[in-house]
């Protein structure tokens, strides 16, 4: 255990190489000491931890140089455990940021692990319990998938083309009037073209309810809407889910290939190869598209589609584990639904995260704050 006179002598060792670095003098050098003095051991801790991850962090290493950069830092918080100095979450936040630039799955994990030790944190991984697999017997999984909200439909690619499409046709009718008139050519054609548009237009509204219109309105959306909104929904959700099951992964917009990437860290390959970790992380991908469908019914910010390429990816992995192909899509079911429940269980601390979001500027260790100090 680490006594006040270890923790006054520590300080006074990194202010003196802090002001040396900087050019400071024994006036500054002595002006800290005095400062630190009259400072308690939680307040020197906790000031000498954001200052070390701050240094990390600007660092920028990663690899076996982050792992070694990060040695001060997990030390730092041991002693603040064995002294039972509870670590402030401003500073838990600074170590978080200095963590998560690394990029670095292992580090994150100790992260967590130690900050909880010392007091913050203890959200991560909450909701972890909650979980849980599809029954696989036939009853019990047509009973559990009975009333379940279906994962939105994403025909994007389909959308995109349909919009397309009509643009070029649209706009070079439209050229092709307008220079008409100027160079004097016949505006024939491209006035049957149009009126043929609009009555293509007309007929699709009354024989198909608006089918193909709606593609190309969607496909509009999706070419040319920028909605902060919608985008801070899928995130916040996105994040929320990853911190409240314990994923050591923020990715602000989760992909299956940043999942597979979690997946297959040689740390982490037995947590999440298996029918439980592969769930966890299906409920992950599926979480932005639960954030944003709980207002939206087009799902332009969020991608249920990197669920389905997930699975997929672990299949062809040469050490994956068997998945039916053919239980995938209630797989994916029965996980976004799983995933939408816990938003809503959360919504306090969602909606705090969502508002946050999308005032932009908001950091990794931001965010586990405003988790932190919501009570539901």
């Amino acid at each position: 255990m680490c006594t006040a006179r270890g923790v006054d002598h520590l300080e006074k060792q990194r202010i003196q190489a802090a002001t040396t670095a900087a050019g400071g003098g024994l006036v500054k050098t002595a002006s800290l000491e005095r400062v630190m003095e009259g400072l308690g051991e939680n307040e020197k801790y906790n000031a000498v931890l954001q200052g070390v991850s701050s240094i990390v962090m600007g660092k920028k290493k990663v690899g076996d140089a982050a792992r070694g950069a990060f040695e001060e830092v997990f030390q730092l918080l041991d002693e603040m455990h064995a002294n039972r100095i509870k670590c402030s979450i401003r500073t838990a936040s600074a170590v978080v940021d200095a963590a998560t630039a690394t990029t670095d799955i292992g580090i994150i994990t100790k992260v967590f692990s130690k900050i909880r030790r010392a007091g913050v944190g203890q959200k991560f991984s909450r909701d972890l319990g909650r979980l849980s697999l599809l029954p696989t017997e036939a009853s019990k999984k047509e009973k559990a998938l009975r009333g379940l909200v279906p994962v939105p439909d994403d025909d994007r690619a389909q959308e995109i083309g349909y919009a397309a499409s009509f643009m070029v046709l649209v706009g070079s009718d439209f050229s092709w009037e307008g220079i008409g008139q100027v160079m004097h050519y016949d505006t024939t054609i491209p006035t049957v073209i149009g009126a043929v548009t609009a009555a293509a237009v007309g007929i699709d509204v009354w024989k198909r309810s608006g089918c193909t219109s709606k593609m190309v309105l969607n496909g509009m959306n999706r070419l040319f809407l920028k909605d902060v909104e919608r985008e801070s929904r899928a995130e916040a959700g996105a994040f929320l889910t990853a911190y409240m099951t314990g994923l050591p992964c923020f990715a602000f917009q989760p992909s299956a290939v940043e999942a597979l990437r979690m997946a297959a860290d040689p740390d982490m390959k037995e947590t999440f190869l298996n029918g439980n970790g592969v769930h966890r992380i299906l409920v992950w991908l599926l979480a932005g598209v639960a954030g944003e469908g709980l207002v939206h019914r087009q799902m332009i910010a969020s991608d249920p589609r990197q669920a389905f390429a997930f699975l997929q990816m672990v299949r062809n992995r040469e050490d994956g584990f068997e998945l039916d192909p053919e239980d995938d899509s209630e797989r994916v079911q029965w996980a976004f639904n799983e995933a939408r429940a816990l938003l809503k269980d959360n919504e306090g601390a969602f909606e705090a995260l969502r508002r946050r979001l999308e005032g932009g500027g908001a950091t990794v260790g931001d965010c586990v704050s405003i988790i932190e100090r919501r009570t539901t």
